[in-house]
């Protein structure tokens, strides 16, 4: 390595436009499970209880159901990659420990539908 070397780097833009219903396979429940001892339980403004859906595409649905097929909650994702969930119910109560299933309708950056995704996730107090 001399000082006459030269290092070029090219990036380019990623854009959700191109984005397949495979690419919604990536979506995340953090954490999965939920233990009420987690560091999402705490944060920087006291108790936050909070889990968070990662790798969403740029607009969701997200309709959160329990094992008995009770819709729990509907989220509007519009925007970034994350969305969180409080734990509370769509009338604001706190849900109980359990096995949770959420759907995610997923559309690109002009409202194109990608596809639609089922996952898992259990939350443990």
């Amino acid at each position: 390595m001399t000082k006459n070397d030269v290092y070029e780097f090219n990036t380019v833009k990623q854009t959700t436009t191109t984005m397949t219903a495979s690419d919604l396979e990536n979506i995340r429940v953090v954490p999965n499970p939920y233990v009420v001892s987690s560091p999402y339980e705490t944060g920087k403004y006291g108790v936050q209880k909070e889990v968070q859906f990662h790798h969403l595409p740029p607009k969701a649905i997200i309709r959160i159901y329990n094992v008995a097929g009770d819709l729990i909650r509907v989220i509007h994702h519009d925007g970034g990659s994350i969305a969180r969930w409080n734990l509370q119910t769509y009338n604001e109560q706190e849900v109980a420990f359990g096995v949770y299933i959420y759907h995610v309708e997923g559309f690109d950056e002009t409202g194109r539908k990608i596809g639609e995704v089922v996952g898992k996730f259990a939350l443990i107090k």
